[in-house]
């Protein structure tokens, strides 16, 4: 009896099975936890990087094309899809994992937290990230937050594990 070995052909990633988003990186990056520079530990050179089949091109163009029919709009924001179920229990795990990422932090923290909640795709998402904000009654300035909320990119944005990893940073155990 011959044993197929099962090979990955093409994988699209951006969660893994708990919601978490995943990325790729590529040397020298560093690790978060370790503090190593990252190692290149597939074939050919990082910096070669061939060009892209035009069949597997298709694929991502119409995998995009897809996503493109799933746009919405939120208080005139472009959301490019709804990137976490809008739950009870997701809910109740965001404000959990925002009670542990102070709102009085650097500017970078505080629009990449802010953006991440407004990722999620849910309608009242900026509010959210409002009151997250407002936690910090003396720093908070409506310009700002406004300057901030304006100028998400949905296409570059942080999402999820950006919260995900501040709050466990803050001392979150979800």
């Amino acid at each position: 009896m011959d044993k197929q070995k099962e090979t990955t052909i093409l994988e699209f990633r951006c969660a893994t099975r708990d919601g978490l988003t995943v990325q790729d990186v590529l040397p020298p990056s560093i690790h978060p936890y370790t503090g190593q520079p990252y190692r290149w530990g597939g074939k050919g050179d990082w910096r070669d990087i061939p060009e892209i089949p035009e069949t597997l091109l298709n694929v991502w163009q119409q995998e995009l094309a897809a996503r493109e029919t799933g746009r919405t709009r939120h208080k005139g924001r472009l959301s490019l899809f709804k990137s976490v179920d809008d739950t009870p229990r997701q809910r109740a795990m965001l404000q959990a994992q925002l009670q542990h990422i102070s709102a009085d932090c650097s500017y970078e923290l505080y629009r990449d937290i802010v953006w991440a909640i407004l990722s999620f795709g849910w309608p009242d998402a900026e509010e959210l990230a409002r009151q997250w904000c407002e936690t910090v009654p003396d720093r908070f300035e409506e310009d700002d937050f406004h300057n901030v909320v304006n100028s998400h990119d949905p296409t570059r944005s942080p999402t999820i594990g950006t919260i995900y990893y501040h709050a466990r940073q803050g001392g979150w155990h979800g």
